[in-house]
């Protein structure tokens, strides 16, 4: 998605963030072990979750978010992922790159207006 990306599941509050290297390694995840989400994440042999502590990922966070802002344009799509109204999760995408935000328009579903006006905590 992004060189470096950090996202919160709002349902979960779990934090993650993914790194890009060349190709899509499902090894390249690393998952901030919370109490709250620590029993509904796969860890472990075999696991694609690393976990991450709670400094690394604001370090990374503070990394990337210095990145976007010393860019001149940045791009942001408010979307869903989920078909099911009462389950799907509101997501926000900042990147730096058009191509990955119009990527992520394709990937996930669209909000009518109506539901970008009442888009919560990220509008």
């Amino acid at each position: 998605m992004i060189t470096i990306d950090v996202g919160l599941r709002p349902d979960s509050h779990s934090r993650y963030v993914l790194r890009s290297f060349a190709g899509r390694s499902p090894r390249d995840k690393r998952v901030v072990k919370d109490p709250s989400s620590k029993d509904d994440i796969w860890w472990g042999e075999g696991s694609p979750n690393f976990e991450m502590d709670e400094n690394t990922f604001v370090l990374n966070r503070e990394r990337a978010v210095d990145y976007l802002n010393m860019l001149d344009r940045i791009y942001v799509v408010d979307a869903f992922a989920g078909w099911d109204a009462g389950s799907r999760l509101k997501i926000r995408v900042v990147c730096a790159r058009p191509y990955h935000a119009l990527f992520m328009h394709n990937m996930l579903i669209r909000p009518t207006e109506e539901e970008l006006g009442d888009f919560g905590g990220c509008r």
